[in-house]
């Protein structure tokens, strides 16, 4: 492997650890996003006597990562939740 050969794949290496970490912080200021909302939503629930939606960890049907889920609808982890829907587009 030539000098040239090398540099390519450091900085090929060095933009894909980027692309990981921007990905990362995507993905925690969404889950940040999203327990907010899920706060202000349970909030107005008891506000109106109606039950507090539970948050339950459960395995993805489609993938069996386990998940957060937001309630019993809820079986399919964001990532093959997101896919599906684009798919049945």
């Amino acid at each position: 492997m030539g000098k040239r050969e090398k540099k390519k794949y450091a900085n090929g290496a060095e933009q894909k650890i980027k692309e990981i970490k921007v990905e990362q912080q995507v993905k925690k200021a969404r889950a940040l996003k999203n327990c907010k909302e899920k706060k202000e939503v349970n909030n107005l629930r008891k506000l109106l006597g109606m039950p507090v939606l539970k948050e339950v960890d459960r395995p993805c049907m489609r993938c069996g990562k386990i998940f957060t889920s937001e309630g019993i609808h809820n079986k399919m982890c964001y990532d093959c939740g997101r896919s599906s829907r684009r798919v049945a587009l």
